[in-house]
């Protein structure tokens, strides 16, 4: 700092500039440089001179967290509202940074928490930055000084709903209590609860229920909260959600229930299952392509017999068609669950239907290499036709032969009609 006098007093240009734009107000700030930040605001340095990306000496102070520099800085009137290249103000910067104290010092001098004209560049406000980094002390400040605390950014969320996302509850919880809406709504990603569901978070999920959050709402799938409570396996959320009264039959885009949902996906919650079912759920209904609960789950992954069994004792029809002709034993052809196959049998499901490229549940066991159906079928040897061919003039023997599958080959070899 010897050297700082003597050069100002032969002429140096207090306010030059490196080639980021720093002048020597700047580089004092950052480096924390107390007193010869004094010496160059004695000496008039520029307070608002700004770097490359438009940030100012109060900028830099205020995302450092240096509490004496920040106060100088604002007793030589430094621009407390200044916006840099992104629209990011000191205010914003503190809070990003957590810097309470610097927040509390700037909220002294009167700042602009939520003026239009100081948000920036995505219309966050400074109270968004906070609770989306999850930091209470500051969120709460924030509020006690009038932020708008339902304000949205360019992506139509709010506070609330990056505490949400990012799984701040002790931040979801506070904000909710000082009016919060609940209800809101983001361009994309729908419900707040529904955001909650998604991200696992249980205790928010419960503390919206219980502050009455509407769980009828929909997101752009048509989807309500219900629906991702059963994908996700929450039975105690769906139970819960069914006692606030939540439509069990509701429908998304493609017409799928919650039911059909959970089994499109491979999900085979059972408790879950049972309990759609027993409050209400209407097994019968159909998505947009006619596929039933019973066939989604004759083709899913994870499917037993216990839970093919609830589904038609109460009311799957098991000879049932969607928009294609397939059945729910086709269904189980393809997926290969030998033991499936054959209570489906049990129950009478007709093992020659065929659908409309005339392929039978032989035939798609064939197609789709499954020896253990194939087996389960010839058992039915009196019954069965072997032999029928499929739009493509082929048998369930050609689509062996085709696969290669030996095994096949060998178990349909004595019934091969050759023409």
């Amino acid at each position: 700092m010897n050297l700082i006098v003597p050069l100002l007093e032969n002429g140096a240009n207090i306010n030059d500039k490196n080639k980021e734009a720093k002048t020597p107000l700047i580089i004092a700030t950052i480096q924390n440089n107390e007193p010869l930040l004094k010496l160059l605001l004695e000496r008039g340095a520029n307070v608002h001179e700004k770097s490359i990306k438009l940030k100012t000496p109060l900028m830099y102070a205020c995302e450092k967290g240096y509490l004496e520099i920040v106060n100088l800085l604002l007793q030589y009137k430094s621009n407390i509202n200044e916006k840099d290249k992104e629209g990011v103000t000191p205010l914003m910067y503190a809070c990003l940074s957590e810097h309470e104290r610097v927040v509390e010092l700037l909220l002294k001098y009167n700042v602009k928490i939520d003026d239009q004209d100081y948000l920036d560049s995505n219309r966050k406000t400074a109270l968004i930055f906070a609770s989306e980094n999850g930091f209470p002390g500051i969120t709460k400040l924030l509020i006690e000084n009038g932020a708008e605390i339902n304000a949205k950014d360019s992506d139509n969320f709010t506070a609330l709903m990056y505490a949400i996302e990012n799984g701040y509850t002790s931040i979801a919880k506070y904000l909710i209590n000082q009016g919060a809406i609940i209800d809101h709504k983001n361009v994309e990603c729908g419900h707040l609860l529904i955001r909650a569901i998604i991200n696992g978070n249980k205790d928010i999920i419960r503390f919206l229920i219980d502050s009455n959050v509407s769980v009828h709402e929909k997101d752009k799938h048509g989807r309500t909260a219900l629906f991702y409570a059963c994908n996700y396996g929450y039975d105690d959320i769906v139970e819960q959600l069914i006692k606030k009264g939540t439509e069990i039959n509701a429908k998304d885009v493609n017409k799928k229930t919650a039911l059909i949902l959970n089994l499109n996906y491979n999900n085979l919650y059972e408790n879950i299952i049972r309990h759609l079912i027993d409050n209400g759920m209407n097994i019968l209904e159909k998505d947009n392509s006619n596929k039933s609960a019973l066939m989604y789950a004759c083709r899913c992954k994870y499917a037993n017999v216990n839970m093919i069994n609830y589904l038609i004792q109460h009311g799957s029809i098991i000879n049932d068609k969607n928009d294609t002709g397939l059945t729910p034993l086709m269904y189980a052809c393809i997926n290969g669950n030998k033991k499936i196959v054959h209570y489906l049998i049990e129950q009478g499901a007709n093992i020659n239907e065929k659908d409309e490229n005339d392929r039978t549940p032989l035939i798609y066991a064939s197609i789709y290499n499954n020896v253990n159906s194939v087996e389960r079928l010839l058992e039915e040897k009196e019954i069965i036709q072997i032999n029928e061919k499929d739009n493509n003039n082929k048998t369930a023997y050609d689509y062996a032969l085709d696969n290669e599958n030996d095994t096949i080959v060998s178990l349909l070899e004595p019934f091969h009609e050759i023409n």
